[in-house]
């Protein structure tokens, strides 16, 4: 719904101010120059990109960032911050609350089923940053709040949202929301007007209520820790903090799962650092690291965690990713906006405006999502897109609300006669994207849950559909690709080979040094033997041994020996068989191959 709203709010505005009879003024600054030569090299680098399909995806969604922050940017000073305040407390207080029914197993199949990022232990990775960016709103509201019913319900939130944040057990986030609030005491501390505003409107009272709001959040937390553990390969709540605290020592089973996310990180952060070598200005291409990096997941270190069955979710860290898609150049230009946002910030806490609290609470809220942000991936969901969009617009606003620019404006008058049109037209397409994507997802879940139940049939209809529908997501073409190769192999029809070479050709042309698809094409070729095409195939076997991840090596070296015994190539046929024997001496089919291949060359010796 992101590029929905970006459509809907700016083109209501234009209709809203034309039966006002009023003009739009654009003032532009250095802020929106900024912006602009962003969206020009966002534009540029999806021209480039190597994932052709996810590229204009992941162009969508920032495209819409994009229109949502100018739009606040000129109109956010309008907005009543008080009540924004209210709903964000609000938002973290109800996501805070589902997520602790699952983490007690009340209603859990019900709550399971809860879209991201609205509480969910599936993937908690895309609820507790909602947290981190949120939970100084709640704090913040209770220091400085003057009513002591409004603290009374704060308190109560303050400590279910806590709760969670601690039940989650998501590292990242315990790290953005400390780090966050240090960064907030070291503003205090180094400005000395700011720390003066924030004593003025303090309330040494408000202490009264953190205090019973920390014990609730301890009593919330510390029941679960007698129930029986969930059943994940994550660490129990009680293991990880008795492992912090010294108490015990952890067990194989929760070192392995305890070190696990590290190891994830840590592996694809060395071999993504490679792309950015090889790539340093530009990048590969917005939304092209899922398909460049199974070219580099052996390059400086093995990558163990790589499967090429899943996608992981890029590279857990959205500054890596982003200097990897868009390059140095992309980096900066998203990091000075940011540093500007700062600037601003520090200017409007100077005033002791009446805003205070929600200026305190986006600094640490901004500071604690930019934290996780480089252990985990808020900024790839459209939903954090918006809350940033609407939390930099804003700030930008307020200032220039206090701080006037007159240097550079343009006064344009809506005009109805094109104003309803563009309206409708724009509104159209941002339906109908928002429709395909919605469906395309729906079709995919069904396919998945088809393929568990071996129902390959019905599987391979819904994720032809699937892709169909919105074909601009490589998880979309990728898992059409890997379920009609299931179907295929076993029913072994005409058409289902016509299909699955359709669709694997356009999972190709997006995701070229996949495992999967490459494996895919390669057996077709050599399914049919049509000997073009199987010589050509030599051509691929140096890619396709480095794409192919450790664990299907030697199946990568029985399909390779398989190649060149097509090509009447006996002796690297020969070569790769025996590595293949070398490893599983009782794999008797490539026995049997190697015994013929020898027959055959002292066969071919006693005739010479």
């Amino acid at each position: 719904m992101l590029n929905l709203t970006a459509v809907i709010l700016p083109l209501s505005l234009l209709i809203f101010l034309r039966k006002k009879k009023k003009s739009i003024i654009f003032e532009f600054s250095f802020f929106h120059l900024l912006i602009l030569i962003l969206f020009i090299w966002l534009l540029f680098t999806t021209v480039i990109a190597i994932d052709k399909a996810n590229s204009i995806d992941e162009f969508i969604n920032l495209l819409s960032f994009i229109i949502l922050l100018v739009f606040f940017s000129f109109y956010g000073k309008k907005v009543n911050l008080r009540n924004i305040i209210r709903i964000f407390v609000i938002i973290i207080s109800s996501v805070s609350l589902l997520g602790l029914f699952q983490y007690y197993g009340i209603l859990s199949d019900l709550f399971a089923q809860v879209s991201s990022p609205a509480s969910t232990f599936v993937n908690k990775n895309l609820a507790t940053p909602l947290v981190v960016l949120f939970f100084p709103f709640i704090f913040f509201s209770i220091l400085f709040s003057n009513s002591k019913k409004k603290r009374l319900i704060q308190t109560f939130c303050f400590a279910i949202t806590l709760s969670y944040l601690i039940a989650s057990t998501t590292k990242s986030s315990w790290m953005g929301v400390f780090l966050s609030f240090v960064f907030f005491v070291g503003i205090i501390l180094f400005f000395k007007d700011i720390r003066k505003n924030s004593f003025r409107k303090f309330h040494r009272s408000s202490l009264f209520f953190l205090i019973p709001g920390i014990l609730l959040t301890f009593l919330i937390v510390h029941i679960r820790t007698y129930l029986p553990a969930p059943q994940d390969e994550n660490l129990s709540l009680k293991s990880t903090l008795d492992f912090f605290q010294g108490k015990e020592k952890l067990t194989a089973h929760e070192t392995k799962a305890f070190n696990k996310p590290v190891a994830i990180r840590l592996s694809k952060w060395q071999n993504s650092f490679e792309i950015v070598k090889d790539h340093p200005l530009s990048g590969i291409g917005l939304g092209s690291f899922d398909a460049v990096y199974p070219f580099y997941h052996k390059s400086k270190i093995d990558d163990q965690w790589f499967m090429p069955r899943f996608f992981l979710g890029g590279t857990h860290n959205d500054s890596l990713q982003f200097i990897i898609e868009t390059g140095i150049v992309g980096f900066i230009l998203i990091l000075m906006i940011f540093l500007l946002i700062y600037f601003f910030l520090i200017k409007l806490l100077h005033l002791n405006d009446k805003n205070m609290i929600f200026y305190l609470a986006s600094l640490t809220g901004i500071t604690g999502l930019i934290i996780d942000s480089f252990f985990n991936y808020p900024f790839h969901h459209p939903t954090y897109l918006f809350y940033t969009a609407f939390l930099l617009g804003t700030i930008y606003a307020k200032y220039r609300e206090h701080f006037p620019d007159n240097r550079f404006k343009i006064r344009f008058k809506a005009n109805r006669s094109y104003s309803i049109p563009v309206l409708i037209i724009l509104l159209l397409i941002s339906v109908y994207i928002s429709r395909a994507r919605y469906l395309s997802g729906v079709y995919l879940k069904k396919a998945l849950f088809m393929e568990n139940s071996n129902l390959f049939s019905t599987a391979s209809e819904y994720s032809k559909k699937a892709v169909d529908q919105w074909q601009f997501q490589n998880r979309t073409l990728f898992v059409n690709s890997r379920i009609l190769y299931s179907y295929y192999s076993n029913n072994r029809s005409e058409k289902s080979y016509r299909e699955l070479k359709k669709y694997n050709y356009l999972t190709l042309q997006s995701l070229p040094y996949h495992y999967i698809p490459n494996l895919i094409r390669i057996l077709l070729i050599t399914e049919k033997r049509e000997p073009a095409q199987v010589r050509n195939l030599l051509k691929s076997i140096p890619l396709f041994l480095r794409i192919t991840p450790n664990e299907q090596l030697y199946d990568a070296y029985e399909l390779i020996g398989y190649i060149y015994y097509l090509n009447r190539d006996k002796t690297n046929s020969l070569y790769y068989y025996r590595k293949v024997l070398a490893k599983f001496p009782d794999n008797e089919k490539i026995r049997k191959r190697v015994e013929l291949l020898l027959s055959i060359e002292e066969n071919s010796e006693r005739v010479e």
